[in-house]
Order: C-alpha cells, then sequence, then structure tokens
C-alpha cells in the first residue's frame, strides 16, 4: 500500500501568486474602466439640463407664436413671461434673464461635482412668427 508523505500532499486553493495576478488584473480593468464611467455618468447628468432647457424653450416658444398670432395685425404683439422654470433638479439650477417669451436666455448651471459652474444655456428668440433656439454654454 502506498502512504503519501504530509508535505507532500495535494491541497486544494490558490496559491499566493495567483491570487495576487487575479488582483492586479482586476485592479488594471477597473484603472481603465472607471474614468470612462465617470465620463458617461456626467454626460448624463448634462443631458438632464439639455432636455430641460429645450423643453423650456419649447413652451416659451409656443407662448410667444400664441401671442404673435392672436394680436391684430395693426397691433405690436406683448409678449408674456416666460413659462415658470422647471424644479432646480439634484445637479443643475435653472434660471432665464427675465426678457419675454420672443426673446429669452434660458440657462443651466452646474451646482455638484465635476459640473459646479459648467454652464448650457439656450437663446430662444421669436421674430414674426418665426422661432430660433440657439444653443452655447461650457456644458458640452
Amino acid at each position: 500500500m502506498f502512504h503519501s508523505h504530509p508535505a507532500m500532499s495535494s491541497n486544494k486553493g490558490f496559491t499566493l501568486l495567483e491570487v495576487l495576478v487575479v488582483a492586479i488584473i482586476i485592479a488594471l480593468l477597473a484603472l481603465i474602466a472607471v474614468p470612462y464611467y465617470l465620463e458617461y455618468k456626467q454626460e448624463a447628468m448634462a443631458q438632464e439640463a439639455f432636455l430641460q432647457l429645450t423643453e423650456w424653450g419649447d413652451m416659451c416658444i409656443l407662448k410667444a407664436i400664441r401671442s404673435y398670432e392672436t394680436t391684430p395685425e395693426d397691433e405690436e404683439p406683448t409678449y408674456p413671461q416666460p413659462p415658470e422654470k422647471p424644479e432646480n433638479g439634484q445637479y443643475f439650477y435653472y434660471s432665464h434673464n427675465f426678457g419675454t417669451v420672443e426673446n429669452v436666455i434660458l440657462t443651466a448651471r452646474g451646482i455638484k461635482g465635476d459640473l459646479t459652474n459648467k454652464t448650457l444655456s439656450i437663446h430662444v428668440r421669436v421674430h414674426n412668427g418665426y422661432p430660433s433656439k440657439r444653443f452655447g454654454g461650457s456644458l458640452f
């Protein structure tokens, strides 16, 4: 009968070297993936501001066109104030330049993390019933 020596018995498990190699590989993958994830997250937050401003700008345009269309031809249209601003979000503070809806600048300013003090603005203008929007800012 064959008896193995206790020092030569097969141990089940991983060696320290194998565990270190796996840990290094995981660390390298995380080092590569984390910056991409953070960029993706910032772009998603910026998209929130873009969508809010676009919707807000469209409401301004609709109010301006409605006002323009209901004004008699011999009178100059009187444009109302912009619609109420969106709720300030978790990442952005929204404001406008207190113009009327036919010529207003709507702004989203970042208030958290990497978005702090970055802005996105939309200049909404309606001239003779024709709308235009221009975007600007340091967000994109």
